[in-house]
């Protein structure tokens, strides 16, 4: 064969090499650890900043350290959540895209987004990690001593700020004015909601319970009156449960769950849940997240999916479904 052209084969045969080893590199494609993809993108459907952000960043920097593959943060935002929601279960169902969002994301938001996309049996649950239970919260200065001095106005107008025209809290804020003198206000995001609540421009806010919102609260600018929880909460003793003070309401503890496609593959579904539940029980991302808010023992895929459909429920129920 002519020198000249075996070289140019050559050549190119190997500029095809290298190019095929950058795209390998570059798309996550070859394996990981046990059947993970070597690129994982974690998408959450809201902007930066949020508690399902900041939890799925410590989660991302644990899965770095604990697997083989790299795992990278997404925010794509939109649509009350469903763009992001879409984005995952439009992806390759080989494991490389997976979502963080929250339960509301999955069991109400397809019950009040009529262009939502999908519906809960889309979704493929695989490990709850985090719980945060709602709360109402007022001024530290407000007149509103509890829960039913909030809701028992004797006629005049008090206002609940919510976190949004949709979602479970508005659903709960909205059910409370059904059977009190409070108004459901929606902002348009917890930092506003609670920025009302401070500013006493709402005679209160119910809000997801957080690191950033109890130092609020021991700081004494805020009063925690009510909370969704199932049994009292230590961190605010002084909110009674929303079962306490009488009123059954759907359920208002929001999770952060890892949800993938239903076409993932059972091996990479093993191995995912895995991996979640290791970097649950790490003392570090217990740490950064707060210890009361990671379960312990986390939830993977059954048990997941006995939770959402009874938080379903409740949701269809208040919404007369």
């Amino acid at each position: 064969m002519n020198r000249s052209i075996l070289t140019k084969a050559t050549t190119a045969a190997a500029a095809a090499a290298l190019l095929a080893a950058c795209a390998n590199s570059s798309n996550g494609d070859e394996d990981g650890e046990g059947g993970i993809p070597g690129r994982v993108s974690i998408v959450v459907p809201f902007g930066a900043g949020g508690s399902l952000d900041t939890n799925a960043r410590i989660m991302a920097e644990c899965l770095k350290e604990n697997t083989d593959s790299n795992w990278v943060v997404e925010n794509r935002e939109g649509g009350g959540g469903t763009t992001g929601v879409n984005y995952v279960l439009d992806a390759d169902s080989d494991g490389s895209t997976v979502g963080y969002i929250s339960s509301s994301g999955i069991a109400l938001t397809p019950l009040q987004v009529d262009d939502a996309e999908y519906a809960m049996e889309d979704i493929l649950p695989l490990t709850i990690v985090t719980g945060a239970p709602s709360v109402i919260v007022t001024a530290g200065d407000s007149p509103h001593e509890s829960l039913d001095d909030l809701l028992d106005s004797n006629g005049d107008d008090h206002t609940l700020a919510t976190t949004g025209a949709l979602g479970v809290y508005q659903l709960v804020a909205s059910r409370l004015a059904e059977e009190s003198d409070v108004r459901a206000v929606p902002f348009d995001d917890a930092a506003a909601a609670t920025t009302a609540a401070l500013g006493s421009n709402a005679d209160a806010a119910i809000l997801e319970l957080s690191d950033s919102l109890l130092e609020y609260v021991n700081g004494g600018e805020l009063r925690a009156l009510g909370t969704g929880a199932d049994e009292p909460v230590e961190s605010i003793p002084d909110a009674e449960t929303f079962g306490e003070a009488g009123h059954d309401l759907p359920i208002s503890t929001n999770y952060g769950v890892f949800v993938g496609s239903r076409d993932l593959p059972q091996e990479t579904q093993d191995a995912l849940n895995e991996a979640f539940t290791k970097c649950a029980a790490d003392d570090k991302v217990i740490d950064r997240i707060g210890e009361q808010f990671v379960l312990d023992p986390v939830l993977t895929t059954d048990p997941a999916e006995d939770l959402l459909q009874e938080a379903r429920a409740g949701y269809e129920a208040a919404l007369g479904e």
